[in-house]
C-alpha cells in the first residue's frame, strides 16, 4: 500500500513539474512528503543507517515522477492549450490551501518582523522571475529533432541542474525556469519523441541539482525551520500570480473555474488532514 501511495505521489509531482508555473515542491508540500523528501535526498550519502530506507522511498517517488512525466506530458500539454483556464484554477486552489498547512507545520510560527522580511524576500524573488519572462505561451512544442553540439549538451546539463534544484523549492517552478532558459519546449519535445540521449543528459544534471539543493534546504529546515517556512510561503504566494490565468466570462467557464478552484483547495485540505492524523 505504501509503495502504491508513493508512486502515485511521485506521478502527481511529475505531472506538476511539466506544467509551467506549477511547483513540484509545492505539490510535495501539499501531499505531506516535502520534509521527508528533502531529508532523504539531502542525507542519502551521509546517513548510512537510513540509506536503505531513503533509497526505497526515493526509488518509489522517482518511478512515479518518471511515469507521470512520460505518460502525461503530452496530455498536460493538450489540456493546457485547450483548457488552460480551468486547469490553472484547480492548481490555484491546490496552492492556496498550502499556506495554512505550512503555518501549522511546526512550532514558533508566530509572525515576527524577521519572518515577515523573509516572506517578502521569497515573494520578490519569484515575482522578479515572473516579470523577467513576461507572458507564457503553451503551444510552441518543438516537433523536430535537435542537433546535440558540445555547447548544447553543456546547456542541457546545466538546465537539468537548475530546473531540478528549482523543482524541489516550493513556489518555484522548474518548468518555468526551463522557459527562462529557452529550453522548456525542447525538453517536452524530447520526452514526447522519447529521445533517450538528451533525456539522459538532462536527467544527469537533475540528479546533481537535487542532491545539492536538497542538502541545503534540509540544513535550513533543521537550523532555521520557521524562517525557512516563511520564506517558502513568500515563494508560494508569488507563484499564484504566474498561475492565475484571468477569467474569460464566457458561458459557464466562471462557474467551472470556481468549482475546480474549490476542488483543488478541498483536495489539498483533505491531504493535509490525512497527514495530520498520521
Amino acid at each position: 500500500m505504501e509503495l502504491l501511495k508513493n508512486i502515485f505521489i511521485g506521478m502527481t509531482i511529475g505531472v506538476a513539474n511539466v506544467i509551467p508555473g506549477v511547483s513540484g515542491g509545492t505539490i510535495a508540500l501539499v501531499l505531506g512528503i516535502y520534509e521527508k523528501l528533502t531529508d532523504a535526498v539531502g542525507n542519502f550519502i551521509k546517513n548510512k543507517e537510513k540509506r536503505k530506507e531513503y533509497f526505497a522511498f526515493l526509488i518509489q517517488i522517482g518511478m512515479g515522477g518518471i511515469l507521470g512525466i512520460l505518460l502525461f506530458s503530452k496530455i498536460i500539454d493538450i489540456l493546457y492549450i485547450n483548457y488552460s483556464e480551468p486547469m490553472s484554477f484547480f492548481f490555484l486552489g491546490l496552492i492556496m490551501a498550502t499556506i495554512p498547512y505550512i503555518i501549522k507545520t511546526g512550532k514558533e510560527m508566530a509572525m515576527t518582523k524577521k519572518k515577515i522580511f523573509f516572506l517578502v524576500l521569497g515573494f520578490v524573488i519569484v515575482l522578479a522571475l515572473i516579470l523577467s519572462n513576461g507572458e507564457i505561451s503553451t503551444n510552441n512544442i518543438v516537433e523536430n529533432s535537435i542537433i546535440l553540439t558540445k555547447n548544447y549538451v553543456f546547456k542541457l546539463f546545466l538546465c537539468g541542474i537548475l530546473a531540478a534544484g528549482a523543482m524541489i523549492i516550493p513556489g518555484v517552478s522548474g518548468s518555468f525556469l526551463l522557459m527562462l532558459m529557452g529550453e522548456y519546449y525542447n525538453v517536452i519535445g524530447f520526452v514526447n519523441r522519447r529521445e533517450i540521449l538528451p533525456i539522459i543528459i538532462i536527467g544527469s544534471g537533475a540528479i546533481i541539482g537535487l542532491l545539492l539543493f536538497a542538502k541545503w534546504i534540509n540544513i535550513l529546515m533543521n537550523k532555521y525551520h520557521s524562517i525557512t517556512m516563511y520564506f517558502i510561503i513568500g515563494l508560494v504566494l508569488a507563484s499564484t500570480i504566474e498561475i492565475y490565468p484571468g477569467i474569460s466570462f464566457k458561458g459557464i467557464f466562471p462557474i467551472i473555474d470556481l468549482v475546480l478552484c474549490g476542488l483543488g483547495f478541498y483536495t489539498a485540505y483533505i491531504m493535509g488532514e490525512i497527514k495530520n492524523k498520521k
